[in-house]
């Protein structure tokens, strides 16, 4: 999954929109960093930022 935000703030995603790729409490990592996190219900990306994820 590929995340975009091109405005200069920081945006907060619904993850209900993505229901069918990915549910709360799936265990994500971030292929840039190798950080893995558990998906809450929001995701949070900066401004002027790319995130690529893995649903594990």
């Amino acid at each position: 999954m590929v995340i975009l935000n091109k405005n200069t703030q920081e945006k907060v995603l619904d993850v209900a929109h993505y229901a069918e790729m990915i549910i709360p409490g799936a265990t994500m990592k971030e292929v840039l960093t190798d950080n893995q996190f558990t998906l809450g219900n929001q995701i949070s990306i900066a401004g002027k930022t790319a995130m690529i994820l893995e649903v594990k």
